[in-house]
């Protein structure tokens, strides 16, 4: 029974309705409560309103913190939400059965908001069960054996990029602490707005990994989701700029904390860094900009360049209004003016999402171009978890490509 109610859908047309009619049922209710005294009903509506158009002047014209415009239903669904929330602070009496519509309202609202952005699909996503075991970075020092892998929270310093992070969260298999053997390295980058654990929660990465681990005896690659941004909602542009050396922090401390503390295979070229929207358009711009960091790249619905909104900002903002100082890291660039054979990529979009989908045809074709092994298609959804869970549960096997070449040539 338990495991039943945690598969009930939170997406798709059928919760979408039920979430739709809460939501209407609570402002109706709202709105007959009300209606005894319609000067504070509307001074409630007004607030609402008000604080409303302020969050969107603040996310989407003053501060516009992230490269991506936010839904605009998004705001639309916090404005509903506030209604009743204003109608329980001015409106007097009934203060429970305001409470109770409010709080069916945000049920409403929220649950509608993640119909969105598919953040959790179904009611167990709520809290995930994970056959990995957790731990800190001492602990796995001692830890001798993990049968479904280890989760481990740890952090370095960024010795040559001097880049403020967030401690980095890393998926080691079974096999590490049963064998000898050296694995490849996936380095994992969240959006904007995004954290590190965002890829062990939103994305599912341990179910995905325990799936795969347990088809290859053990074995999987190291996966260490790391900070490409300093906090959840700062656009530093993947680049050495004025935010911090994000470049240099991934392209070079990055890498030489992850061999300090893990035993991984030391060939860099084995190794691939992939991520979603910003972390996407980041990963392109690493292996672009650092050919031999990386191996491999994963662009999950990214950017047709970095971005911190529009072009005419990011150059000004970042490069003192230099457009040949944005043209010398800029991924599309410089594969129009580089070669790099030894590189493999795939790209990623929702069938949804038209600007991802639009600007990845092109980085791929100019990667196919500049003589990159790369592979594009397409996924059911938009720009959300519903695309990227799935984009990395299929190109898994691109950061496991030095795994699956050893277990052929042992079966032969």
């Amino acid at each position: 029974m338990a495991d039943q109610i945690r598969h009930i859908p939170l997406v798709g047309r059928v919760p979408m309705i039920i979430f739709l009619v809460l939501l209407a049922l609570s402002l109706i209710a709202t709105f007959i409560m009300g209606r005894h005294s319609i000067p504070r009903f509307l001074s409630a509506l007004g607030a609402a309103g008000t604080l409303g158009l302020l969050i969107f002047l603040v996310m989407e014209v003053w501060w516009n913190p992230f490269p991506n415009s936010t839904p605009h239903q998004t705001y639309l669904l916090i404005f509903l939400g506030l209604i009743p929330t204003f109608a329980l602070l001015t409106m007097r009496g009934h203060r429970l059965a305001y409470l109770g519509v409010a709080l069916v309202a945000w049920l409403g609202a929220l649950g509608l908001l993640n119909q969105i952005f598919y953040l959790y699909p179904v009611i167990g996503s709520l809290h995930q069960e994970v056959a990995a075991e957790q731990m800190d970075y001492q602990t796995f020092t001692k830890a001798k054996s993990a049968p479904r892998g280890a989760i481990v929270t740890l952090d370095w310093e960024a010795t040559a990029s001097g880049f403020h992070h967030r401690p980095a969260v890393a998926y080691v298999p079974p096999a590490y602490f049963t064998s000898d053997v050296k694995l490849p390295v996936l380095v994992l980058l969240a959006g904007n707005p995004g954290a590190p654990e965002d890829w062990f929660s939103l994305g599912d990465l341990p179910a995905t990994l325990d799936e795969y681990q347990l088809a290859h005896h053990g074995l999987s690659p190291i996966v260490v989701s790391v900070d490409g941004t300093g906090n959840r909602t700062q656009n530093p542009l993947c680049v050495d700029g004025p935010l911090g050396k994000v470049n240099t922090w991934l392209s070079v401390d990055v890498p030489a904390g992850i061999a300090s503390h893990f035993r991984v295979n030391p060939d860099q070229s084995t190794w691939t860094i992939g991520g979603l929207s910003y972390g996407g358009t980041c990963s392109l711009q690493i292996v672009t900009n650092n050919p031999s960091a990386y191996g491999a790249f994963l662009n999950f619905s990214g950017q047709k360049e970095p971005t911190i909104g529009s072009h005419r900002a990011t150059v000004k903002e970042f490069f003192g209004g230099s457009e040949s100082a944005f043209a010398a890291v800029d991924p599309a660039h410089l594969l129009q003016k580089n070669e790099y054979p030894h590189l493999r990529g795939a790209f990623v979009a929702g069938r949804g999402d038209l600007a991802s989908l639009s600007a990845l045809k092109h980085l791929y074709k100019l990667s196919t171009e500049a003589k990159i092994d790369a592979t594009i298609n397409t996924l059911p959804g938009s720009h959300s978890y519903q695309v990227w869970r799935a984009a990395l549960k299929q190109h898994l096997a691109l950061a496991a490509r030095a795994i699956e070449k050893t277990e052929e040539s042992e079966e032969k």
